[in-house]
């Protein structure tokens, strides 16, 4: 069983180029400390080498995201980028070298517009090509890699391959990793640019926005692919990007729907780690409980807004630079065993009323009493969460944060978190000024 302590990717000693806030199977980045934050889960992985016969025959699709229609005539674009680090990244993890009986059959998919336009075009591009359904309907292995708008169209185009059986995750071994995807669209507080793209006539950005609101025809449709793929047993890997510019925490993660098959992290830079660390912190421990079927008491969402990072960090296209982001993916299918084949849960929304600042504390108190916290351990790092609230100084500038801070102050006063065995839930002490 693979060990549910965060372990450093980086050599020990050496100062890690990203942090990543990655869980389930957990890669933490923040610290090699023995007091990095861990839940003692058991887990479901057990790391071997993937038997050879499922390494003979991988292919790779690879999906970009939005473009305005003034570049959209460009002849190459990410897809080449994403399918050429995934394959470089199975190649190491599995010490596959140029002369092993491995075939690799990278699907770059180039095209831009509206979604469901894309998806018809990323068809028949396929479809039009014998060598590529081929590959795919004798792979062993494939991978879908899908960035910001090209999540979406993926998701309906992996659902669209396996209803005409061109895959079949019931006998090949199927994953996809969607990075900073627009599941439950952008950030409203962008919503500008919404106008600004009305204004160009650019329907493709415009519809962006029809995520926000999970009645809409669009989403829909993209949520019953969502089901339909999970339902078949493609496993799913949705990273968000910390202190994304367009695609919020929410959204990326894909919050408002549940299934055992979907592993849900978030990439963070070492800088951003350093100067917000409380708040990272935080996220750790609830994408932890998500991706063990635990509830985060909607505080990814109600979080989203204080998550929201500005232009210049381009934190929206930082992480499918990171090899980790697709180390993720590997290791979580080749060395995770089949989730059982069940529906996905869903909970309706609207943008409106997916990120309250005045429902945190109230999201933070059901965290501490929910029975998924009855465990030495979530206490001492609710206990270490504490500490960081309390060393927390967020700037001034940032006024969703400095809101953030006072609705928590009544966190600040808990004096200590205390597991009790007979119990299901944490005791509380509090200090009371009177």
């Amino acid at each position: 069983m693979l060990n549910l302590r965060p372990i450093m990717v980086a050599k020990l000693g050496s100062k890690p180029k990203i942090s990543s806030i990655l869980s389930r199977f957990i890669l933490n980045k923040f610290s090699s400390s023995p007091s990095t934050p861990t839940v003692n889960i058991k887990r479901r992985l057990s790391i071997k080498n993937a038997p050879l016969e499922r390494q003979k025959s991988i292919v790779i699709i690879g999906v970009h995201g939005w473009a305005p229609r003034f570049i959209s005539n460009l002849e190459d674009g990410p897809s080449a980028e994403f399918c050429q680090s995934m394959e470089n990244v199975i190649r190491q993890k599995l010490n596959l070298k140029s002369t092993d009986k491995a075939k690799f059959t990278k699907i770059p998919l180039l095209g831009y517009g509206q979604v469901l336009d894309r998806v018809e075009n990323f068809m028949k591009q396929i479809e039009e090509n014998k060598e590529w359904v081929t590959s795919l309907k004798q792979a062993n292995v494939v991978f879908i890699l899908g960035h910001s708008q090209g999540v979406p169209v993926s998701t309906i185009l992996l659902s669209r391959l396996i209803e005409k059986k061109i895959l079949e995750p019931a006998k090949q071994r199927v994953c996809t990793l969607f990075m900073a995807g627009i599941n439950q669209g952008p950030t409203h507080k962008i919503e500008m640019k919404k106008e600004f793209g009305n204004l160009l006539k650019d329907k493709s950005q415009s519809e962006l926005f029809e995520f926000q609101d999970s009645s809409t025809q669009l989403f829909m449709t993209f949520r019953q692919c969502a089901m339909k793929v999970l339902k078949a047993g493609v496993k799913a890997v949705y990273v968000a990007s910390a202190y994304d510019e367009v695609v919020p925490l929410h959204s990326a993660l894909f919050s408002h729907i549940d299934h055992p098959s979907i592993l849900r992290a978030v990439y963070v830079n070492d800088e951003t780690y350093d100067q917000k660390e409380f708040l990272c912190y935080l996220i750790q421990i609830l994408v932890r409980l998500r991706n063990h079927g635990a509830s985060d008491q909607g505080l990814l969402a109600h979080l989203s807004d204080v998550m929201i990072g500005c232009f210049a960090n381009c934190g929206h296209s930082d992480l499918h630079d990171q090899d980790e982001v697709f180390e993720l993916a590997v290791d979580y299918l080749y060395f995770s065993k089949p989730t059982p084949e069940k529906e996905a849960s869903f909970v309706d929304f609207h943008f409106t009323n997916i990120s309250t600042l005045g429902y945190i504390p109230w999201a933070m108190r059901g965290l501490l009493d929910q029975t998924a916290l009855g465990s030495v351990t979530l206490s001492k790092d609710l206990n270490k969460l504490k500490e960081l609230f309390l060393q927390w100084k967020p700037s001034l500038i940032n006024k969703e944060a400095c809101a953030l801070k006072t609705v928590l102050a009544p966190f600040g006063d808990i004096q200590e978190i205390v597991y009790l065995k007979k119990s299901f839930f944490p005791a509380i002490k509090k200090t009371v000024s009177i």
